[in-house]
């Protein structure tokens, strides 16, 4: 008993305060599974806890740990450079006979899924964990349904009805988190949102053409987008894991959902053209799309593991923001260019007011998120007092969507908030991830 004792009481000391009633049964027995847990896979602490089952604070604490280890700065970089590039690279696989979306996203899960198994088995850069089978199925179904509805949508609508249904994501993500989550938006974080979408709108919506079926895509598009983008965000601190252990659990299922998908709407095409030799863009291109088309894979690696850091980190709106800066980035260079050709201005004082609007609102919206409660932030500083009445918040509604995630004081917060916990007062652990 005393050498058990030995074992566990470290883990004890450092496993916070407020357990539940299922806790403390666990801690009761705990001679018993501490000389289990010191000759067993699961000897450090974090994984004794999992195996134990106790609270989902410790999870959700050391997810957050993971993530924060990554700047926020340099994972928007990171997806703003991964997923321009791997959209250059598409448009040429494209453009040289192989206009297979989901034959494509099907090799990139592949690629995905095995660098993910390599870094954390071979190299020891995670611990290999997964969701549920259920809700990793069912995730997995959302991430592949997104790709395949926005891309029917693309095909059944005109350009503008597109960008328009893409921006409705924003509002949507709100929706399913006060929903779903019963978690509120600032109206300063709304009135930015809105200056956002306004101005990403006046810049890329021109014709808007609407039928029956297309309308059908673009709606089914937009929540699949938004729901995966929720899970993508919640599933990490409900279920304890770092992006990278999601991105591997999704992209393992997502494989056998993409390839269902080829089979489906491919592969007749994919056979005859194949058959052909991807003739149509000439006997150099077609040498050259193997070549592509792993770069797209290496590329698709990168876009995955930014994507859900950076919404592991912030949220899937802040995700949005930065999807629709990147956007407004590559609109500029496209005016710059279109100006250097001697073409005039004019033909696009339009679209830049519409780009500099957007802009203004991600500005905005990034002030708000980093300016304490206490400070006083852009709105407080440039708006009238008549105007700055309609943004103060209903008394006695929390608001906490689109948690401000990138401060570190968060986390500070949570520690301290552990220590304060009634002992006696405690809620179920929440799942276990399966660990592999």
């Amino acid at each position: 008993a005393q050498r058990a004792g030995a074992h566990i009481a470290p883990a004890l000391r450092a496993q916070p305060r407020g357990l539940s009633a299922r806790d403390a049964a666990s801690a009761a027995n705990a001679s018993r599974i501490a000389a289990w847990a010191s000759t067993s896979p699961f000897r450090s602490t974090d994984r004794w806890w999992m195996a134990a089952g106790l609270t989902s604070g410790r999870r959700e604490f050391h997810a957050k740990q993971k993530n924060m280890a990554y700047p926020t700065s340099a994972l928007i970089v990171g997806s703003i450079i991964s997923s321009v590039a791997l959209v250059v690279v598409n448009k040429l696989i494209f453009a040289q006979g192989f206009p297979y979306v989901f034959t494509l996203s099907t090799f990139h899960f592949i690629v995905t899924c095995g660098l993910l198994q390599i870094m954390a088995r071979v190299f020891g850069a995670f611990q290999v964990a997964y969701l549920p089978f259920r809700m990793n199925l069912l995730v997995a179904a959302f991430g592949v349904g997104s790709i395949c509805l926005m891309n029917f949508s693309l095909k059944t609508n005109s350009i503008g009805f597109y960008q328009m249904m893409k921006l409705c994501v924003v509002p949507c993500c709100l929706v399913i988190n006060l929903v779903t989550y019963g978690e509120h938006t600032t109206r300063k974080i709304c009135g930015a949102l809105f200056l956002v979408l306004v101005g990403v709108g006046i810049a890329t919506v021109t014709d808007v053409k609407l039928n029956g079926v297309g309308t059908l895509f673009g709606i089914a598009a937009v929540l699949t987008t938004a729901q995966y983008q929720t899970w993508q965000g919640k599933k990490q601190k409900e279920y304890g894991l770092s992006s990278s252990q999601l991105a591997l659990s999704v992209s393992f299922l997502q494989i056998f959902v993409g390839l269902a998908f080829a089979l489906v709407f491919e592969l007749g095409d994919l056979i005859a053209n194949s058959e052909a030799g991807f003739t149509s863009a000439g006997e150099d291109a077609y040498l050259s799309l193997p070549v592509l088309i792993i770069v797209s894979c290496l590329l698709a690696v990168s876009v995955n593991v930014h994507s859900f850091a950076l919404i592991g980190k912030t949220s899937a709106v802040t995700f949005q923001v930065v999807g629709h800066g990147k956007t407004c980035l590559i609109l500029l260079s496209g005016y710059l260019l279109h100006v250097r050709a001697g073409n005039p201005v004019s033909d696009l004082y339009k679209n830049m007011m519409g780009v500099a609007v957007a802009l203004f609102g991600c500005a905005l919206y990034t002030n708000l998120k980093l300016t304490d409660a206490s400070s006083r932030d852009w709105c407080d500083l440039m708006l009238p007092v008549p105007l700055l009445k309609l943004f103060r918040e209903s008394p006695g509604v929390e608001y906490s969507a689109v948690p401000n995630a990138e401060d570190d004081r968060e986390l500070q917060q949570t520690k301290s908030d552990w220590e304060d916990v009634d002992p006696e007062a405690g809620k179920p652990s929440a799942p276990v991830p399966k660990i592999a």
